[in-house]
């Protein structure tokens, strides 16, 4: 209060008649009840907190394990290894764009595959008629869900080899798939691997899923993502021995959880490096 009322500490004059106990009347008499009541606060104050108190009222508890489980020993990817990992794949997504904007005609091939929501015929699409089998025990689902593609109109071009082991992600098809099924077959991907582990196959199809993922992610989007990292530390740790018959699974793993968490934002379940 000094640079407001220092001019009248030599002189009293204006507060002869000030009463501090009645209110102020005046912008003077206010400053000055104001420069009073600072006068008798101390300099520094400790507030005497009961934290015990707090514990008892608190509706919230934030969990801070990401449910990441950590990579085996000799497997954990380095820091610079995932970065350069995410930008790699940030070349990558460059490369499909541009070829998206340059090759619009492509995007009308005649491309056949499974309804957008027929989740076993994606799987079969994807990974084969054994994994299809696999899925449809573990969920309990009907066998007549196992259509022949030749009984199915839209399937016309699926070749017997496509429907015993699956179709390959290819550049075209990829072009054509908009962001609902992108977001579902990575979603679906992702409750398959918690069935049937993790192979080179899915890998190719997740990594191709993610390369087509358009930013900024949706809240459900983002969960699936995390959740597939999550999935891929499990499979990592209990599915993928640290063995040189494994050692390329366990990159593709990696490499699936470095961009998940370094490209994609969810720093949390990013491996230490």
């Amino acid at each position: 209060m000094e640079p407001v009322l220092g001019f009248l500490e030599e002189s009293d004059e204006y507060f002869e008649e000030y009463d501090e106990t009645k209110l102020p009347t005046t912008g003077l008499e206010y400053l000055r009840r104001v420069q009073q009541e600072a006068e008798r606060c101390p300099e520094v104050v400790i507030a005497d907190l009961t934290n015990k108190e707090f514990g008892k009222k608190q509706t919230v508890k934030i969990n801070q394990d990401s449910g990441c489980a950590p990579a085996p020993t000799g497997a954990a990817p380095s820091l610079e290894w995932q970065q350069q990992q995410a930008a790699d794949f940030a070349d990558v997504r460059q490369c499909l764009a541009n070829y998206k904007t340059k090759a619009n005609s492509l995007t009308d091939a005649n491309i056949s595959w499974p309804s957008k929501n027929d989740e076993i015929q994606w799987c079969r699409f994807c990974l084969g008629r054994e994994a299809a089998i696999h899925i449809c025990k573990a969920f309990g689902y009907p066998d007549s869900r196992l259509t022949h593609p030749q009984q199915m109109p839209e399937m016309d071009n699926f070749t017997e080899q496509q429907w015993e082991n699956g179709s390959p992600p290819t550049l075209t098809m990829m072009v054509k798939l908009n962001q609902t099924l992108v977001q579902r077959l990575l979603e679906w991907h992702t409750l398959w691997m918690s069935v049937l582990g993790y192979s080179h196959d899915q890998g190719r199809w997740i990594y191709s899923l993610l390369v087509c993922l358009e930013k900024p992610l949706l809240a459900d989007c983002t969960a699936t993502l995390r959740t597939l990292a999550r999935q891929c530390t499990e499979c990592r740790l209990t599915q993928m021995p640290m063995n040189e018959k494994n050692v390329e699974l366990v990159t593709s793993l990696n490499l699936i959880i470095a961009l998940v968490s370094r490209y994609f934002g969810q720093t949390d379940l990013a491996d230490p490096g």
